[in-house]
């Protein structure tokens, strides 16, 4: 990697107080890749990377004069003409918040990630408070999101566009191997006319990183209850429009993308989960679509409603 400006400062008194402050500047990052090329003979090819956007980053801290006096975050940030990200606080409480320019971030980084094709624009602003739970290894955590003129488009899955989306969502828990463990929490989305609300109560693994990019089954299901665990439950509900939450989705998991195949309809559903042993059960769900459409190659399948329940 290059840096072409780089300056550190190091930590320094204040009073019976230790600041420390660290800046530093970067311009033309470059790496260069080293790639095995496929076809009849195998070879090493190298391909240079690199990040021409110039950002910006800086943590200044404050520490008591006592041994067991623990680091204070006054301020962090890192800013770049498409990201800007700032954070303070304390190991027990902590407070982050970001703003991204998702089209200067797709266009720079598409010299460094392979993105097939892919179309990212709109902006995405949100902020996490953090709070470590007194006596306990759990935090608790409120998240607030949004996303304005957000638009994902992908080769072979309907594009997503929502012109305004919000995310609220609370809750507490900790990690799990790499997973996160969530006692309780509640989240809804919303975007126009589409809502969705999900509630779980009594202790869950969410294993996010297969989830995402698809891992097999050896990774094991992305939700399952917790070890040891008691009455955990899940209830859900999804209503608006069919097809704006496929595009949602499929952008979110690509992994369940339908093949081609375009969903449409209004749709309003509901669901209660509960943990049986290892797995989980449906205690109640049902939902029904007005005006379901379902098209793949050049057939279209249409009913004026569509009723399902399930137990």
């Amino acid at each position: 990697l290059e840096f072409r400006r780089v300056r550190f400062r190091s930590a320094r008194a204040d009073g019976n107080e230790r600041v420390l402050e660290v800046r530093g500047q970067a311009r033309a990052l470059a790496a260069v890749q080293s790639v095995v090329a496929g076809g009849g003979r195998r070879q090493q090819e190298e391909r240079m990377l690199r990040w021409h956007e110039p950002f910006t980053a800086w943590l200044r801290g404050r520490r008591g004069a006592g041994r067991g006096d623990r680091l204070r975050i006054e301020e962090a940030r890192l800013s770049s003409p498409a990201v800007e990200v700032s954070a303070a606080g304390t190991a027990e409480s902590s407070t982050i918040q970001w703003t991204l320019d998702l089209d200067r971030l797709a266009a720079e980084a598409g010299e460094v990630l392979a993105l097939d094709g892919v179309k990212l624009a709109g902006t995405a602003r949100g902020r996490l408070d953090l709070e470590r739970l007194p006596h306990a290894a759990a935090s608790t955590a409120r998240l607030s999101a949004s996303l304005s003129d957000f638009e994902l488009a992908a080769p072979g899955r309907p594009p997503w566009r929502d012109a305004a989306c919000s995310i609220e969502a609370e809750g507490s828990g900790g990690g799990a191997g790499g997973a996160l463990l969530v006692d309780q929490g509640h989240a809804r989305v919303t975007a126009g006319d589409d809502s969705l609300e999900v509630t779980l109560t009594g202790g869950a693994i969410v294993n996010v990183w297969p989830m995402l990019v698809g891992g097999s089954r050896r990774d094991g299901p992305w939700l399952r209850a917790a070890p040891g665990a008691q009455a955990i439950a899940a209830d859900s509900s999804l209503s608006g429009d069919l097809s704006r939450w496929q595009a949602r989705w499929e952008g979110l998991v690509p992994s369940t993308a339908l093949g081609g195949t375009e969903l449409g309809g209004a749709v309003k559903v509901s669901a209660s989960l509960a943990a049986a042993g290892d797995s989980w059960q449906i205690t109640r769900a049902g939902g029904e679509v007005e005006k379901l459409t379902v098209k793949h190659a050049g057939r279209q399948i249409s009913e004026p409603r569509a009723v399902a329940s399930a137990a």
